[in-house]
């Protein structure tokens, strides 16, 4: 029998690897018979990059940028072919990189995010693949677009830098010298995020908070006065917001916005893996309604159900009501919840709770039958 491990992190928690590891280790002890195949996903996220390092033989390469506070940092970008490359914001100018002095996104800055990209032009890479989520950041892409060449300047015609404070005293923008070699390259940009970039439904006011953003009206104010005077076309594109505006930004380098569950699952050729297994095991952090926009668990079922696989989803919790999940391809939630617990609880004996579900997970297998009716080992 085959069983395929398709999840991402449980965040803050635990990551898509070290689940599908613990995961992976209890069926072994219990079954070594069965064929466990593991494909760490990510949506565009924190870990896109681990997880395709994980599974896709790929070159990666370590360079110096500027991180969200200012402070020099190696990061990885990854090489899926000789033209093709993917960055991960969250690598770059993350949140939880951070200390939680500095989560302020006034004194932080995207610039580090332009100064890779600048990397990849200089390398001629024609297909640049962006992760977008998990950002620190909150200023629509001002310091990464200084980084590729926009320069800002007040009213009495002083350079301003690319810090988000210094958009309050923008008069003129400058695009002289931006590097137009962005607008030869195919920018894709992963995210299942579709908030626009200003207003109540924008980048400041939904995500500015979590990141430390104290004042969110006068932030969307100053956004706004800056993407108008940029590209007033893109402000309301659907994922403008994303990333704190950066997908405002990319959108202006002429970026398309894509589902990022599905393109990675297509980047590691995930279906193929899909039509082999016979049974497919997905999962998060929390599933419930929000888990239709375009999350990971149904992204994995819907290939799953083309090939009348059946799809278990491990979650650390879920909502009460699923059945739009249930009509969506997957066919179990297992929680790893099995009795009252604080969430700081859960997080802390995550490798524990999971091994217990899995458990769970292999009598259910058992009871329904395995591949050709096979049942599973009296050890569980």
């Amino acid at each position: 029998m085959e069983i395929l491990l398709a999840l991402d992190s449980f965040k803050g928690s635990i990551s898509s690897i070290d689940v599908e590891n613990v995961i992976e280790k209890t069926i072994k002890k219990i079954d070594d018979s069965i064929n466990v195949i593991k494909v760490p996903l990510a949506d565009g996220g924190e870990g896109t990059l681990d997880a395709i390092k994980y599974s896709k033989d790929c070159i990666i390469e370590n360079i110096e940028v500027t991180g969200a506070n200012g402070k020099k940092i190696i990061v990885d970008i990854a090489y899926i072919d000789y033209d093709t490359a993917i960055i991960e914001v969250a690598k770059i100018v993350g949140l939880s990189i951070l200390k939680d002095d500095e989560k302020d996104p006034y004194k932080l800055t995207s610039l580090g995010v332009g100064e890779a990209i600048k990397y990849l032009l200089d390398k001629n890479i024609k297909k640049i693949y962006i992760g977008l989520g998990g950002s620190s950041i909150n200023d629509a892409g001002f310091g990464m677009l200084y980084a590729l060449g926009l320069r800002y300047y007040s009213k009495d015609n002083k350079e301003l830098s690319y810090m988000l404070s210094d958009m309050e005293i923008l008069d003129r923008i400058d695009t002289r010298y931006f590097d137009k070699r962005i607008f030869d390259k195919e920018i894709i940009l992963l995210s299942d995020v579709n908030n626009p970039l200003c207003g109540s439904n924008g980048a400041s006011y939904i995500y500015g908070p979590q990141k430390g953003l104290k004042d969110v009206e006068k932030t969307d104010k100053l956004i706004k006065k800056f993407a108008l005077k940029l590209s007033p076309e893109c402000i309301e594109k659907s994922g403008s917001g994303s990333a704190g505006g950066l997908g405002f930004a990319f959108l202006y380098c002429n970026g398309h916005m894509k589902s990022g569950i599905k393109e990675i699952m297509d980047i590691l050729n995930i279906e193929s893996m899909i039509k082999k297994a016979d049974y497919i095991i997905t999962g998060e952090g929390r599933i419930d309604s929000q888990s239709l926009n375009g999350k990971l668990p149904i992204g994995v079922a819907s290939i799953a159900k083309k090939y009348n696989k059946k799809v278990i989803a491990m979650v650390g919790s879920k909502e009460l009501n699923l059945d739009e999940v249930y009509k969506n391809g997957i066919d179990l939630v297992l929680d790893i919840i099995n009795k009252p617990m604080s969430l700081d609880f859960a997080m802390e004996n995550v490798e524990i709770l999971l091994e217990d579900t899995t458990k769970t997970l292999l009598q259910i297998i058992s009871l329904i039958g395995g591949k050709n009716n096979e049942t599973i080992s009296n050890e569980v």
